[in-house]
């Protein structure tokens, strides 16, 4: 009970309802491309970059807005990964002017051998030209 108050709490911040509902949108039909494995149309999907140039101030609304999406979708029992992330935050970035592409990696074989694993995947997002700091190789970037 105390986490659905705090919840609430937290949303009334919150005032564009607008922006939050298509979010939420768009994260039921990851949601539900990924349950019918059909991920790999979920790029296909994804808007094309718009020529105008948005402030960061629209960046760090979205954002907000992909994180509370993130974390009602937690609490409801849905599976958060960064592939999920990525992607629901590409889409949202997209739609609104940046040129936002997810990037998929592999940590180095020496990495991944301290964890005893063979092989770790990851995929994070990169706006631009930006440059990200991630132990992972990059292997992909889309679009």
């Amino acid at each position: 009970m105390k986490t659905s108050i705090n919840t609430i709490k937290e949303m009334i911040r919150f005032k564009e309802w607008h922006l939050f509902l298509r979010t939420f949108i768009i994260s039921f039909k990851i949601f539900f491309l990924c349950l019918l494995r059909k991920d790999h149309l979920l790029f296909s999907r994804l808007p094309k970059k718009r020529d105008t140039i948005p402030s960061d101030d629209v960046k760090d609304r979205i954002m907000r807005y992909v994180n509370l999406c993130m974390f009602l979708r937690k609490n409801v029992g849905m599976n958060n990964t960064c592939f999920v992330y990525s992607v629901l935050l590409c889409h949202m970035l997209r739609q609104a002017g940046f040129d936002a592409r997810v990037n998929f990696g592999a940590k180095s074989i020496e990495i991944a051998k301290e964890d005893d694993i063979p092989f770790v995947g990851h995929c994070w997002l990169s706006i631009g030209n930006e440059k990200v700091n991630v132990p992972h190789q990059l292997l992909l970037k889309y679009p």
